[in-house]
């Protein structure tokens, strides 16, 4: 099985087919026969797919759908944006005259049959903010006013490197078919339109929103997560550190450690920085320390820090009548 290259469009698409020579190299194609000349590029190699160094999937599933704050967010400005209204006006001998119909606005507002001009703006914000990319496809000649607008989804769009800093061309995949459509070196035309974020490490694709913000999304996403678990398990951790006494009785109980070392309080007295053992089965085997946990923009109450075992983490949570009642001994630290 092999494939070859045959105009689709204004691009050119690659597809399967039998008893034909195998296409190993980029430059064997009818399109870098056209555009050999300007197929190197001043920092990466030329003719190859230059790919983007982030997983899409992955913003798109941990952020956009598992993470609610992420989603109100980038829903918000796409949907905002959505919602203006696109005003057309002329300069005639400095006075401004609004054009009320014309074939741009009438594009505009339905860009592709398939889509409204509201939908067509709110995808197209949403993938620049998932991704840091949009890529907007063109239907008409290349010097011809467009006749329809479509989003191509940006995880399967790669950049051609091209020379001085312009593409040679867009790749588009899905699943083996291929279309590329080439840029012209001279003007920079394409049938595809990207527009981009800036990113200061990378010259072709943009950095993503998401990517700046992982690290609070994963956070976020792992405290739903152990949330959920422990209600699901009753409001009791999946494992805790035992310590017991030695067989030949050398050594102590966690308890009596604990006494040598702090000064025991009353239950009722605890504050935030004292620590308490708590008891899970007939052992005391369980440490935390009570926080002072906000609860809203200026309300705070007790809290509790502890290891997790299903976490792998220490985590924090609100200190309530359930963890109160498995407290054995409370110490103070002075």
């Amino acid at each position: 099985m092999s494939k070859r290259l045959f105009k689709f469009g204004k691009g050119t698409k690659v597809q399967n087919t039998k008893n034909k020579p195998t296409r190993n190299k980029l430059k064997e194609t009818e399109f870098a026969k056209n555009y050999t000349p300007y197929m190197k590029a001043y920092l990466q190699e030329t003719g190859k797919a230059v790919w983007m160094p982030r997983n899409y999937e992955k913003f798109s599933d941990e952020a956009y759908r598992k993470n609610a704050v992420a989603y109100r967010s980038i829903n918000l400005i796409s949907q905002s944006i959505a919602s203006i209204k696109w005003q057309l006006f002329m300069e005639d001998k400095g006075i401004s005259r609004e054009i009320k119909e014309h074939p741009v606005l009438k594009l505009l507002s339905r860009p592709n049959p398939c889509r409204s001009g509201v939908e067509f703006i709110e995808a197209l914000i949403s993938y620049k903010l998932i991704n840091g990319n949009t890529y907007i496809l063109k239907i008409g000649g290349l010097n011809e006013h467009p006749q329809e607008l479509h989003l191509l989804r940006p995880d399967r769009v790669s950049i051609i490197a091209g020379k001085g800093g312009i593409p040679a061309g867009y790749q588009y995949k899905i699943g083996d078919d291929e279309i590329i459509y080439p840029v012209d070196p001279i003007s920079g035309k394409s049938a595809v339109l990207h527009i981009k974020y800036f990113h200061p490490l990378n010259d072709w694709y943009g950095l993503s929103p998401i990517e700046a913000a992982a690290n609070s999304i994963d956070q976020n996403n792992n405290a739903g997560t152990w949330n959920q678990s422990l209600l699901q398990n009753g409001a009791k951790p999946s494992g805790a550190l035992v310590v017991k006494t030695a067989e030949d009785g050398s050594g102590g109980s966690l308890m009596e450690v604990f006494d040598d070392v702090l000064i025991r309080i009353d239950v009722d007295e605890i504050r935030p920085a004292d620590v308490v053992l708590l008891k899970f089965e007939k052992d005391p085997q369980h440490v935390a320390i009570i926080s002072d946990y906000k609860i809203g923009n200026d309300d705070y109450a007790l809290g509790i820090i502890h290891s997790y075992a299903s976490a792998r983490k220490v985590v924090e949570h609100r200190f309530d009548k359930l963890w109160k009642e498995r407290i054995v001994a409370a110490y103070r630290i002075i």
